[in-house]
């Protein structure tokens, strides 16, 4: 069963400390540079990876601050120095050391690249090695688990989105196309305990999705349903192998008019056909979906559009 949760929101770069009734701990302080983006993600031995983002004239930089089982916080560290990032990185605290993942791009974006970096017991990541270079990306997306697999999907505008996959040695295999010579709006891709992943995304106008595993092939595409405009995906795997997709819906436009936009989801079991769209939000509730999953339960919050009161989130 989907259900609707309330994110805390908050206005600085923050982590909870152990006591809830603890005031939050700073572990960024803006500088010279805004906060751009914010990236938070457990792994392997209740430890916790935060990264983020600035941004200035000398384009973007990217750092990386871990939290241990025990609540302490290690020294923050600049990733991938020299280099100019383009979107937020990835990272993963895998059982056989942490892994990031960033994106950058050449001076005059002459050439996008997918970097990787990994980190030991001691916190220090070693030199960044390629994934994949390409022209131009249009936006990386990666999901991870704790035994150490990563499911990553990179747009490249020639190739379409390309799916790469790596299990716990860390080694990258070659990119498989997912085909979507048209493709529409921004895919998601989810992984669970056991390396199991669901990639969804749109392509001609149609939402797909398609399983597979780190050590198996892609599972062919099932049509979920018609798309409109730019849809916005997101995927979550329960640890009984249930995935549920989410994204927006767009009405029909009429000019002079707004158009409806409405959050739907459907549900697969493990090994079973995806259910059918169903309708979650109402038909001005559907902005950037967002799935997490843990144990047998499921919950999905998104904004709410063209409300008088604003943009809430449900």
């Amino acid at each position: 069963m989907i259900a609707k949760v309330l994110p805390v929101l908050a206005l600085a770069l923050v982590v909870a400390a152990p006591s809830a009734s603890a005031a939050p701990i700073e572990v960024a302080a803006a500088g010279s540079q805004r906060i751009s983006g914010v990236r938070l993600t457990s792994g392997a031995g209740g430890r916790a990876l935060l990264t983020w983002t600035t941004g200035g004239t000398a384009g973007g930089r990217a750092f990386v601050r871990s939290r241990t089982a025990t609540g302490t916080l290690e020294p923050a560290q600049q990733l991938l120095t020299g280099q100019n990032v383009s979107d937020l990185p990835f990272a993963y605290a895998g059982q056989r050391g942490d892994l990031v993942l960033g994106h950058v791009y050449a001076p005059g974006y002459t050439s996008n690249a997918l970097l990787g970096l990994r980190g030991d017991a001691s916190e220090s990541f070693g030199a960044p090695f390629e994934i994949h270079r390409s022209r131009f990306y249009s936006g990386v997306w990666a999901a991870g688990n704790a035994r150490g697999d990563v499911a990553v999907l990179v747009h490249d505008r020639t190739l379409g989105t390309l799916l790469l996959t790596a299990g716990p040695d860390g080694t990258f295999g070659l990119p498989q196309a997912l085909g979507d010579v048209r493709p529409f709006g921004e895919p998601g891709v989810a992984i669970d305990a056991r390396g199991r992943f669901v990639i969804a995304y749109g392509s001609a106008h149609q939402a797909l999705v398609r399983r597979g595993r780190i050590d198996g092939p892609l599972g062919a595409p099932h049509v979920l349903g018609r798309i409109r405009s730019y849809p916005v995906f997101s995927v979550a795997i329960d640890d009984r192998g249930t995935a549920t997709v989410a994204y927006s819906r767009f009405g029909i436009y009429r000019r002079g008019a707004r158009t409806a936009i409405t959050t739907v989801a459907a549900r697969g079991v493990a090994g079973r056909p995806f259910g059918p769209v169903v309708a979650v939000g109402q038909r001005s509730d559907g902005v950037n979906p967002a799935l997490a999953a843990a144990g047998s339960t499921t919950a999905m919050a998104w904004g709410r559009g063209w409300s008088p009161s604003g943009s809430p989130i449900r």
